[in-house]
């Protein structure tokens, strides 16, 4: 996939008139400094999102560039090991404009690519209404899916293992409020 030639701002901001082909909006590609490669471990996550669906797929970047700063997260015993992370967010197109099915192809296909190019451990699910589309090729490749969406049906639906939640369940929203 191609670079995206909009900004956040101007995929926020698109009409049903907006014409947006797939394309690469982030890709983090952090620096491991070389006498820190043998204590380094990079984790690639992938995803792929509308053009409306700026607070999933931006919410994951502010995420991953704050791992990422200096040598990246801190692991193990002794605290001398480190993680970081390679976020690829793909658009989709505008889902105002497609039809339901146009949509879910471009979807699909442009995830399928991402992992076919970018081996991913993870794949990072897109928003309420395209997060289904995610689902079956976590399957397929065998790759964990980091769904951001509830609620719990949404995870006993099928019988995908590759599926995890990381959203609070919608129908857990207002507990708290009520105690």
């Amino acid at each position: 996939l191609p670079a995206c030639n909009m900004t956040n701002v101007e995929l926020q901001g698109a009409t049903k008139d907006t014409a947006i082909d797939s394309c690469i909006l982030y890709d983090t590609q952090p620096q491991i400094m070389d006498a820190d490669m043998e204590r380094t471990t990079l984790i690639t996550a992938v995803g792929v999102f509308d053009s409306s669906c700026g607070v999933h797929r931006d919410g994951a970047m502010v995420a991953v560039e704050m791992f990422n700063r200096g040598k990246g997260a801190t692991i193990g015993y002794n605290k001398d090991y480190f993680v970081k992370f390679r976020l690829v967010i793909a658009i989709a197109g505008n889902s105002k404009q497609l039809t339901t099915d146009d949509y879910k192809l471009s979807h699909m296909n442009a995830l399928e690519e991402l992992i076919v190019n970018f081996s991913p451990q993870y794949i990072l699910g897109s928003c309420s209404f395209y997060a289904r589309y995610d689902k079956e090729l976590a399957g397929k490749y065998n790759t964990m899916l980091l769904s951001q969406v509830g609620p719990q049906i949404f995870y006993q639906e099928d019988s995908n293992e590759h599926v995890f939640g990381v959203h609070i369940p919608s129908e857990l929203y207002g507990i708290p409020a009520f105690r």
